[in-house]
């Protein structure tokens, strides 16, 4: 009877054996400021301080610009903890950091991948516009978070759009205030015309064409409030051109003399202007006519003039009663 003897090979992989010492010590450090920075109370400040000076040398050159990016963004945060939580503040840290640690990670093991985190929101400085409330007092729309400046797949920043039933508009880039990796404002006053004439019921975010978990600022519909105005007619002397014949009518011996008289208005946003019309002609004799002429009645047309001008900035002009025509 033969006997086979089989050996088995068993092959270890170490992962971590090509990475440096130095490198080691880079990931060792970060994982200490995260450690850290996850207690409640830290300073947040101090750790990133300390985690600069324990970073070997061969690495500040990839890091570096990422944490004095971070550092600044701690102070903004921190200034701007009216809005958002410390908590949030440092699990944005904790974020940055760890994609700081896998970037290095990155340089000894290709499997490792990182990607610029997406944005994220704590607040707002307006929950709802009433568009039918005083609407000079409204100026700018701030939203609060972090990694605004992140690029989604197509590279876009975060967008902005007004959402109204089966409609959307993206708000144009030259109303977005891009003012840090933590806050960006929409300039909402020059937006008024749009959003209280085109029925627009929210303000949305968009990221990666996506608006889940993003923030949202609802738009309480405009409704107009219209008041009657009594106005006194301005005074207005308007006499037209003679243009033909003598200057008497001569009414007694059976030939047609006609005229016309009428006024023209035209509305504007805050005023309201007239223009007189007047003629007669003579039909046999001498052909008398004011205002008419055989080719033309321009002639009887008084220059435009104002009967009524608006002194409330609230309130637009939409009409004139009885009617334009008169």
């Amino acid at each position: 009877m033969k006997r086979c003897i089989v050996f088995f090979f068993v092959g270890l992989i170490c992962f971590s054996c090509g990475i440096p010492d130095e490198a080691k010590r880079a990931v060792d450090s970060f994982d200490r400021a995260i450690a850290s920075a996850n207690k409640r109370g830290a300073d947040l400040t101090s750790i990133l301080n300390q985690l600069r000076a324990e970073l070997p040398a061969e690495f500040h050159q990839i890091i570096s610009n990422d944490l004095e990016i971070l550092a600044r963004d701690v102070q903004g945060m921190t200034i701007e903890t009216i809005f958002c939580s410390l908590d949030f503040a440092r699990a944005r840290v904790v974020e940055s950091l760890d994609q700081m640690k896998k970037k290095i990670q990155r340089l000894y093991d290709k499997d490792i991948h990182f990607s610029m985190p997406p944005p994220v929101f704590c607040n707002s400085n307006i929950k709802s516009i009433d568009l039918a409330s005083n609407l000079n007092s409204i100026n700018t729309l701030n939203f609060y978070g972090y990694n605004f400046f992140s690029k989604d797949t197509g590279s876009n920043l975060l967008k902005v759009a007004l959402l109204g039933d089966k409609k959307k508009a993206w708000v144009e880039e030259k109303y977005i205030g891009r003012n840090s990796n933590y806050a960006f404002s929409v300039n909402i006053s020059a937006l008024l015309p749009d959003l209280v004439n085109n029925d627009y019921n929210k303000i949305k975010i968009y990221w990666n064409e996506d608006s889940t978990n993003l923030s949202e600022v609802l738009l309480q519909p405009y409704v107009p409030h219209t008041k009657y105005v009594t106005s006194t007619q301005y005074p207005y002397t308007w006499a037209p051109p003679h243009t033909g014949g003598d200057r008497d009518f001569n009414t007694s011996d059976g030939n047609w003399t006609v005229f016309e008289v009428f006024v023209e208005t035209e509305i504007f946003p805050t005023q309201i202007e007239a223009r007189v019309f007047m003629g007669a002609m003579e039909f046999g004799g001498d052909n008398t006519a004011v205002g008419w002429r055989w080719d033309t009645n321009e002639l009887g047309y008084s220059d435009w003039f104002p009967i009524y001008s608006l002194d409330d900035p609230n309130y637009t002009i939409i009409g004139i009663s009885p009617n334009s025509e008169g």
